[in-house]
């Protein structure tokens, strides 16, 4: 064996080496290729099944089937260009080691949903209020006066309501003093004529007596009366309604304006009769002549007592037919009047229109009669069918009234004449209607859009 010849063998030998390595390479990435494409094979059959199943299910139109595409399959050379490559082998590049390839890492992968809990509304906790310190009595008292460290606002603002409560508390005063006054004389009044009852004559009882003038005797309820006040001279009463009372009579106008009966003070005062009239008064045993006219004062009570209730017959035509009956007795006699003229005057009238009812106590002649009773039907607010005849006795009932304002003497005045005997007490009464010509005083048509009287529209008494 030469040298040739051996280098001829190690010739070969290297290159049958280095052919088995290729196709041992070759083999491994063929294998690796087959793998994958085997397991994309799986993944599609799998794939394709589930579609099947879920078509199967739905009963809907089949789904094609997706063939996989066959594996690529790397060309082996035949066995005569190994042989050529193997006679004469090239030298080939070096080999580069081979990268390990991994996938791409994605990356912001959402996570997967959860389920989502059910949605509640919760209020926000609260807070919890610090407490403040509570103030005594006195310190809160003090507060609602000024203060050192007011404001120049908030002193005018405390200053203004202490002012209002002053205020209030006064006016409460006076309000609750008036109804605890009015409300204690009226109780008294009715303790007084709880036991009064009328007599069922009406001609004074009197003691016969052959040798001496005749001897008048009191009722026992008016004498009752008498010896608890011997200023009383009868009892005025309008039935249901509530004037009752004792009726008296002092030394002027101004004695009972605020003393009761009984003699307390009081703001109803007393019913009262003019201090000018003579009203059935025994003196030595003889009666003496009663005036034509007996006037009677009485305030008109907030509470509608005393002479309250008498705004009904103004303000309500239907009042004077429900109560046309005023029985005003006497110590000894008992009196039935039946009203005729309902009327407002001025007191304070200086005018043509001036009407001085409270000084008509006597007539001397039947002229001055009607004259007066004449312009008390001018004046009258309520038109009746009853008639007045001179000789008739009158009443006159004077109360204030504000219809022209607390700065004028407004004067609510209801005129009576006597029943006469045998006489039907309602007859004339029964047909009241407004008095569309009526005679007012001058102010009220200052302020009144009406018509003035109509003197040829008037049809007089007599």
């Amino acid at each position: 064996m030469n040298k040739n010849d051996f280098d001829e063998k190690s010739n070969t030998a290297s290159s049958q080496e280095w052919e088995d390595e290729m196709s041992r390479r070759i083999s491994e990435r063929v294998n690796k290729l087959e793998n994958k494409d085997s397991e994309l094979l799986a993944v599609l059959e799998e794939t394709s099944r589930q579609k099947k199943a879920v078509s199967h299910q739905n009963e809907s139109v089949p789904e094609k089937k997706e063939t996989p595409p066959e594996p690529v399959k790397k060309e082996v050379p035949p066995e005569s260009v190994k042989n050529d490559t193997v006679s004469n082998p090239e030298p080939l590049p070096p080999l580069k080691p081979l990268k390990k390839v991994s996938a791409p890492v994605i990356q912001n992968i959402p996570e997967p949903v959860k389920e989502v809990p059910e949605y509640t509304v919760s209020r926000p906790p609260k807070k919890k209020k610090k407490k403040k310190k509570r103030k005594s009595f006195k310190e809160s008292f003090l507060g609602l006066f000024p203060q050192h460290g007011d404001s120049m606002l908030e002193k005018c603002r405390k200053i203004i309501y202490m002012i209002s409560i002053i205020t209030i508390i006064i006016c409460g005063y006076i309000v609750l003093d008036y109804y605890i006054d009015t409300t204690t004389a009226q109780n008294k009044y009715e303790d007084i004529m709880q036991d009064y009852s009328e007599p069922d004559v009406s001609e004074p009882v009197t003691e016969p007596d052959e040798d001496s003038p005749i001897k008048y005797l009191m009722t026992p309820s008016a004498q009752r009366l008498y010896n608890m006040n011997s200023d009383v001279v009868g009892v005025i009463n309008i039935p249901d309604t509530d004037v009752f009372y004792p009726v008296v009579k002092g030394k002027d106008n101004i004695e009972y304006l605020n003393k009761t009966v009984s003699g307390d003070e009081a703001r109803a005062g007393s019913i009262f009769i003019d201090y000018r009239n003579i009203f059935d008064e025994v003196k030595d045993g003889v009666m003496q002549k009663s005036s034509d006219n007996i006037i009677i004062y009485g305030h008109e009570m907030a509470t509608g007592k005393m002479f309250g209730s008498l705004k009904m017959y103004k303000d309500n035509s239907y009042y004077y037919e429900e109560h046309p009956i005023i029985e005003f007795n006497s110590n000894y006699f008992c009196y039935k009047y039946k009203i005729f003229s309902v009327m407002i005057v001025d007191a304070d009238d200086k005018t043509d229109t001036r009407y001085e009812y409270w000084n008509a106590l006597d007539f001397d002649n039947e002229k001055e009669f009607y004259d007066f009773v004449n312009e008390a039907k001018k004046r009258n607010i309520c038109l009746n069918d009853v008639d007045v005849k001179y000789g008739d006795p009158l009443i006159t009932l004077s109360t204030c009234n504000e219809i022209f304002g607390k700065e004028r003497e407004g004067r609510l005045v209801i005129m009576a004449r006597r029943l006469r005997e045998g006489e039907d007490p309602l007859a004339g009464t029964q047909n009241s209607s407004t008095n569309p010509n009526i005679k007012w005083p001058s102010i009220y048509y200052d302020y009144n859009n009406v018509e003035r009287f109509k003197e040829e529209e008037f049809v007089p008494y007599g």
